[in-house]
């Protein structure tokens, strides 16, 4: 279910304030004595908000996460039914780090073939093959 945009901004606020504390609390003090230690918390803590915003993002994407029980196969356009239950967990590597991203899949009876809509929408290439 997707959140309010009230009920984001107080989780986002959260994260930021987390952030905050890691820059300037007493404690966190005594680790940033140079000036390249306390760069690199800064970009440390600027990439995991960044990865927390992609994140949520993601998860709210409507287009990319289909509530619907049948979406067409990208393969033959033949109905295809969802897959499991919930999402399937899937790490993705971007420019700010690794993150994590929940999918529905679907399987087409005709083709035989599982796939994702979220990863087609984004164009986030597909996994090889297990063997």
């Amino acid at each position: 279910m997707a959140k309010s945009y009230q009920e984001g901004l107080q989780e986002f606020w959260a994260e930021a304030e987390k952030a905050y504390e890691n820059m300037f609390t007493a404690e966190r003090q005594s680790e940033l004595k140079t000036f390249t230690q306390r760069e690199v918390r800064v970009y440390e803590e600027g990439r995991r908000l960044s990865r927390w915003l992609l994140e949520r993002h993601l998860e709210q994407d409507r287009d990319s996460q289909p509530e619907a029980d049948s979406v067409p196969c990208p393969k033959c356009k033949r109905p295809s039914g969802r897959k499991g239950e919930g999402r399937e967990i899937r790490p993705v590597t971007t420019l700010i780090g690794d993150i994590t991203f929940g999918r529905t899949k679907f399987h087409c009876k005709h083709c035989r073939k599982s796939f994702f809509p979220a990863g087609l929408h984004l164009g986030i290439a597909p996994r090889p093959a297990k063997p």
